[in-house]
């Protein structure tokens, strides 16, 4: 991995990236750039690039003005002035930009030593983040904010904010806008450490709920590669997936999440919902079970999220009586919650389900594609409110 002024580039995947964006270079784009990275500050012929890029071919000097024209673009340089690649008149072009090799095999330097003090508070940012719910997230964006005030380049807290208001922007804020703000952090986050697999998976969810479903799932594998055994990178993963209506592969990245963190029940939930649409039965209803055997540790302390888990697993397994009993703890003192709206709607309790479905819509949930699907809402699809509320976020 190369550090090139504001670009960050990959010689192995040919890609650049930097705070305007990432591009792709061509092979023989890629090979010249590589060229010059090597060797800062020197001046290489035409003749000299030429036998590098295109050794024992014979092609004309044209094909090399056009690779470093489409390096120029890639990295948003200008021949004049020049900001990366300066050409020298009747020789030929050499590198301007400083230049840092980063090996993340070697040892830590002295100025890659972690933060101890920013790590401790990223910690209790992302448990936050972990327990759901809008109160939750707006205090871990908080936490994440105040890291990168007293350290600006702490990689993992941008991508800690960017997740953060992802989820505050899609599932909890009124016309909570673009999703502009989270992607700058992502990729903030990924020139400071081109190799932080969590900001690769944010980008990805991000581009997944814009459309742009190809550019997100080779986020995704950037990250996989980077980091394959991430319990986090495959929950972002299977949520993308909801988001593109991909539930066949969102139901084994949500089991495979659970799997690497074994305290983890939402993912399980959120799987047994994707094994029901595809008509998994025997699957759905073993990642329920598992699902009430993890919720525990949190009801104990009156967790709205997990006592939901609870009950809507309890509901689907025919547990009547634990499942109401969990429902009308979750419902005491609650905020917005769509996963709340979910487990009343699993009891047949329509008007309640209804009720809490349109306040979690006018609190700025507007999940349209999911809500089209969701299991839980199959028997009021012909109900005029439920029409109603969904048409107000383009569910119908």
């Amino acid at each position: 991995m190369v550090n090139l002024a504001d670009w960050t580039f990959d010689p192995v995947t040919r890609r650049v990236c930097g705070r305007r964006g990432e591009r792709r270079l061509s092979p023989k784009a890629a090979n010249v750039l590589k060229a010059f990275a090597e060797t800062p500050g020197q001046v290489w012929s035409r003749d000299a690039l030429l036998e590098r890029v295109w050794p024992n071919v014979t092609v004309g000097e044209e094909v090399l003005t056009h690779a470093v024209a489409e390096v120029r673009r890639a990295l948003d340089d200008n021949a004049r002035p020049p900001t990366t690649i300066e050409t020298i008149h009747k020789t030929g072009y050499r590198l301007v930009s400083l230049v840092r090799v980063v090996d993340h095999n070697a040892p830590a330097t002295r100025n890659e030593v972690v933060d101890v003090d920013c790590y401790a508070a990223y910690l209790e940012a992302a448990a936050l983040f972990d327990r759901g719910h809008r109160s939750n997230t707006r205090a871990s964006a908080e936490k994440f904010r105040a890291i990168l005030s007293r350290n600006s380049d702490y990689a993992p807290a941008h991508a800690g904010l960017a997740k953060a208001l992802t989820f505050l922007k899609t599932y909890y804020e009124p016309d909570g806008g673009t999703l502009d703000e989270p992607l700058s952090h992502c990729r903030t986050a990924k020139r400071i450490d081109p190799r932080l697999a969590d900001a690769y998976a944010v980008e990805g969810l991000i581009l997944a709920i814009n459309g742009k479903f190809d550019s997100g799932r080779w986020q995704f594998a950037r990250a996989l590669h980077l980091k394959p055994h991430c319990a986090d990178i495959h929950y972002l993963f299977g949520r993308a997936c909801f988001a593109e209506l991909d539930i066949e592969l969102a139901a084994p990245l949500l089991e495979r999440s659970a799997a690497l963190r074994q305290d983890d029940y939402h993912a399980l939930m959120l799987a047994g919902k994707a094994r029901q649409i595809l008509g998994h039965e025997q699957m759905a209803n073993h990642n329920f079970a598992l699902t009430i055997a993890r919720t525990a540790p949190f009801i104990a302390t009156d967790d709205m999220r997990a006592l939901c888990a609870d009950a809507r697993a309890r509901f689907q397994l025919g547990e009547t009586a634990p499942a109401q009993a969990a429902l009308e703890r979750a419902a005491i003192d609650h905020e917005p919650c769509y996963h709340l709206a979910c487990t009343f709607a699993r009891a047949g309790e329509s008007r309640t389900a209804l009720d809490l479905l349109e306040e979690v819509v006018e609190s700025g949930w507007n999940h349209a594609r999911w809500l089209a699907r969701d299991p839980d809402f199959q028997p009021f699809r012909e109900h005029p409110r439920f029409k109603r509320i969904a048409r107000s976020i383009g569910a119908a």
